[in-house]
């Protein structure tokens, strides 16, 4: 046994497993769960066929268009989850609508709140040039924006969001 080299490999070997655990085994057992219906059948069976109000799916549609704009990248599905879960709101809608942010679309999300940004700040940047030198100034004035942007948008996004998916919800789908 060799005390420091032991212990080291050890701790690198359990820091990975764990970090294999949390990033691909468990996600991979959510996405399982969810593959077993078809994106069909979970609209007809959990936003048409719901028993919850119009109101209440098009809150979860709207919410889940906010946080998956909103600038916590990383964060997003466990603090929308847990804030849909206190707000009542239903769980496999707002995933659906919170998956605004997956790979092909994040980054139009990201270039959408830095020009939003632009125009709220008034000394944005609305015009990008990439010949200018990177600096801590202008990164930072550059996340200044973004942050910004991005919080403004997903507010905007959120709320238009769920007026139309009530206007849509409220003229398509059956009453009981």
């Amino acid at each position: 046994f060799r005390p420091f080299k032991d212990f080291t490999r050890i701790s690198i070997l359990n820091t990975y497993l764990v970090t294999m655990t949390f990033l691909i085994h468990l996600p991979k057992r959510v996405l399982k769960k969810l593959k077993k219906k078809s994106l069909k059948t979970i609209i007809k069976e959990d936003i048409l066929g719901s028993k919850e109000s119009d109101i209440k799916i098009a809150q979860a549609i709207g919410f889940g268009i906010f946080m998956g704009i909103f600038p916590v990248w990383g964060y997003q599905l466990i603090i929308g989850f847990t804030l849909a879960h206190i707000l009542k709101l239903n769980k496999s809608i707002f995933f659906i609508a919170a998956n605004i942010s997956i790979p092909p679309l994040i980054p139009f999300v990201l270039f959408a709140s830095y020009i939003t940004g632009g125009y709220i700040l008034p000394d944005g940047i609305i015009n990008l040039e990439f010949s200018q030198n990177i600096s801590f100034t202008t990164v930072f004035s550059s996340l200044k924006q973004y942050l910004i942007g991005a919080v403004s948008l997903a507010i905007v996004a959120g709320i238009s969001s769920t007026l139309f998916s009530y206007i849509i919800l409220s003229l398509f789908r059956k009453k009981k």
